[in-house]
């Protein structure tokens, strides 16, 4: 990038960590429009030899459109429909998330924290497929 530090988005954040890098002598270039940062993001995973990321259900359809069919996509988050959102503020259920491209659902404490785990996990596989 000839020399500049590359910020990717961010929203406020990202510009004062722009801000605060061009303080200290650097030139930087910052990308906020989702295309430019998905077709860079897309480059440098690419190039890093990766296959799959991790993205959350708002992100999924993006990655996906990115990154084609051939990209893994894990995605946690994912709740049944009506269970507790806990600590997690991105979330869809597991049809929604198959819906939208994710290839692997993580889903923790909906099945951990049930008094039948083997009935909760069985009820999100009957919800992916409904």
């Amino acid at each position: 990038m000839d020399g500049k530090t590359l910020v990717l988005g961010g929203g406020l954040a990202g510009l004062a960590a722009a801000w605060a890098l061009t303080q200290a002598g650097r030139s930087v270039q910052v990308l906020e429009s989702a295309d430019a940062v998905g077709g860079l993001a897309r480059t440098l995973a690419r190039d890093a030899g990766l296959d799959g990321s991790v993205a959350s259900p708002n992100e999924i359809r993006a990655i996906r459109n990115a990154m084609g069919h051939g990209w893994t996509v894990v995605t946690p988050g994912v709740r049944p429909a009506g269970s507790e959102h806990h600590d997690q503020s991105r979330v869809a259920t597991p049809r929604a998330a198959v819906e939208a491209g994710a290839d692997y659902l993580v889903v923790g404490r909906p099945i951990t924290g049930a008094p039948d785990p083997a009935r909760a996990a069985e009820g999100i596989l009957s919800e992916m497929r409904a």
